[in-house]
């Protein structure tokens, strides 16, 4: 067989108390309610001697701060990974400091995420790391079930609660050789049930699915153009009463879907292509090292029929809307960096708040689904 697999999934749970990234202002965990994972799964191509690492972090964000420091701790240990891809579930209820509001597109943020913290970021990535060798530690062979299709009543888009959003689901369950199952489930969702009075560390809805899952050895998030949507479809409290609900009723509704496999067989093609865009930036200020352009990485990711972007944003359900329903394409959004929100012309000519938060000018985002496309 072409292709081999290897998995591990890690506690990141920090210390608490804490402060908290996701609302402003920052607030301060007292107590844990359900650990924090990073979970891990090594795909190696055994004909082009390639690796890709896909990990998913229960996060609000990754950016360079930790990516950096993974890749350094790999040179060093002589770890070979030829293609990162490395998520974040985008929970509220994680901790604060893990990504750089000092520079960047997050600069004068730290209300919403906290000042960076280096030694817990350079502990998470040491974390990293230990997943990454126990993965390569030991191969195994696999199938895969593949299930893309729509999924009801998610969320609901955060200035409209009775708008179109995005109910594309999309999941991939291996088949282990020594009988373990691994599940891959990507959807569309602010991960935000708890609100911004929780003191408790969370995974969110994430952490919550995996208490009424109990078949699969790993079961790994990773979050789509969630920009504008929210689960307050579902939810009609942040209690952690309806946090479990919420999860229940996503797991519930994927062990339906699991019995129904699009695809069973072999993985026969797993390819990563990058590419780079220079978009324009709202603001422009030569005295402070301010660019007119901000260079967006993204990969393109070939799994058999199926084609995944991974996008360093929080990109808003309307600008992928077209390119998901025509290319049969999923959006792995918070991958690979995090530079706060992308969206549409119409958010900003209807002056939403996801045209205030974003770093981008108007168009930018069309720009991108247009490279994109070229690309594909």
């Amino acid at each position: 067989m072409g292709f081999v697999l290897g998995y591990s999934q890690k506690e990141i749970t920090p210390q608490v108390p804490i402060t908290m990234a996701g609302y402003q202002p920052t607030r301060e965990a007292i107590a844990i309610h359900d650990p924090l994972f990073l979970r891990c799964i090594l795909i190696k191509d055994n004909q082009k001697d390639e690796i890709t690492a896909l990990i998913s972090y229960d996060l609000i964000g990754v950016d360079h701060l930790l990516i950096d420091r993974i890749k350094k701790l790999c040179q060093e240990e002589r770890i070979n990974i030829n293609h990162f891809v490395l998520s974040a579930t985008h929970t509220h209820s994680g901790p604060a400091g893990v990504v750089n509001t000092m520079i960047g597109p997050l600069k004068d943020m730290s209300g919403f995420f906290g000042t960076p913290q280096l030694p817990l970021i350079n502990q998470i990535a040491q974390i990293t790391v230990e997943a990454i060798k126990e993965s390569m530690a030991q191969w195994h062979h696999f199938r895969m079930e593949v299930i893309q299709t729509t999924f009801n009543n998610i969320g609901s888009i955060r200035e409209d609660k009775t708008s179109a959003t995005d109910p594309h689901i999309f999941m991939v369950r291996f088949l282990l050789d020594n009988s373990k199952l691994l599940l891959l489930y990507h959807f569309a969702c602010q991960a935000s049930v708890l609100g911004k009075m929780n003191n408790k560390l969370s995974a969110d809805f994430p952490g919550a699915v995996l208490t009424h899952n109990r078949t699969h050895e790993m079961v790994m998030f990773l979050n789509g153009n969630a920009g504008n949507i929210n689960t307050k479809t579902f939810t009609k409290s942040d209690t952690y009463e309806q946090l479990d609900e919420f999860g229940r009723q996503i797991a519930y509704e994927m062990n339906i879907l699991l019995k129904h496999p699009d695809y069973i067989g072999e993985l026969n093609k797993f390819e990563v292509r990058k590419y780079q865009i220079d978009l324009k930036r709202k603001q422009v200020d030569s005295y402070t090292n301010i660019k007119e352009t901000m260079t967006i990485s993204y990969q393109i990711i070939h799994l058999n029929d199926t084609v995944l972007i991974t996008l360093p944003v929080e990109m808003t359900s309307d600008v992928m809307k077209n390119l998901k329903e025509e290319k049969q394409v999923e959006c792995i959004c918070y991958t690979n960096g995090y530079d706060l929100i992308m969206t549409s012309t119409e958010s900003f000519e209807l002056n939403r708040y996801e045209a205030l938060m974003s770093p981008f000018q108007k168009g930018e985002a069309e720009k991108l689904i247009a490279h994109i496309q070229q690309n594909i």
